[in-house]
């Protein structure tokens, strides 16, 4: 939520700096701890309570358009305030979708509410109701479908073995010439990270730490050092 603040790239430049380590890994684990209790307090100051805002922002528009409609206001007033509710509601779906995103990483398999309702959601999605029958006839019970299943698969597997036709090898050249140019072996430099970086959607977290890729994406020219080395450490 914080990266759609103005100005959410100072405080990741002021934060992002003296922590010194020489294993990549470490050294990146230890600035996402000092970033991340930099940009909650500052969050925290800044945007404060994002619902009581988003009420606040309501009320506000609510009053501009009384005035305005009593000759007593301003349009630009009441376009200002329009965008500034608009921009805290984006900020406030963003948090909802971070929180939600938490939920199911750190939550997913305990034993919690939670997770039964994602079983039982699956479970009556999985579920088959109804199946249509090799001569056209809807079967809707459990016993009809099972009998149909096993029907189905039997007569499948007792005919007799169709010979195919061999595969032109040939056909795979220019996929395997790819695959080969890939070199999937060698260190990734600065422009293929990045690639790698933008075709991931900006909202994937890597774990409940809070940092997206729309993080990496936003400041990467701050935390682009320590994110290619981390990356090519791997290598």
């Amino acid at each position: 939520m914080c990266s759609m603040h103005g100005d959410f790239i100072n405080q990741v430049a002021k934060a992002w700096t003296d922590v010194h380590h020489h294993i990549p890994n470490i050294k990146l684990w230890l600035l996402h701890k000092k970033v991340s209790k930099h940009l909650t307090n500052w969050n925290w100051k800044e945007v404060g309570n994002i619902d009581k805002k988003v009420l606040e922002a309501e009320q506000n528009v609510l009053h501009l358009e009384q005035l305005l409609s009593s000759d007593m206001g301003s349009e630009m007033d009441l376009q200002s305030a329009n965008d500034n509710l608009l921009d805290l509601i984006n900020m406030q779906e963003a948090l909802y979708a971070q929180k939600a995103n938490k939920i199911r990483f750190c939550e997913g398999d305990k034993n919690s509410k939670y997770y039964h309702a994602c079983i039982n959601y699956r479970r009556k999605s999985s579920t088959i109701h109804k199946i249509l029958s090799q001569e056209g006839h809807w079967i809707s019970n459990a016993e009809g479908i099972a009998n149909a299943a096993v029907h189905y698969f039997q007569k499948l597997f007792r005919e007799n073995s169709i010979s195919h036709s061999t595969i032109n090898e040939t056909l795979f050249d220019k996929e395997r010439e790819f695959t080969n140019s890939l070199s999937l072996t060698n260190i990734p430099d600065e422009n293929e990270i990045w690639e790698a970086l933008k075709s991931i959607d900006s909202t994937k977290v890597a774990g409940p730490d809070g940092f997206s890729a729309d993080f990496y994406k936003k400041a990467l020219h701050i935390v682009k050092g320590e994110i290619i080395a981390k990356v090519q450490s791997f290598f």
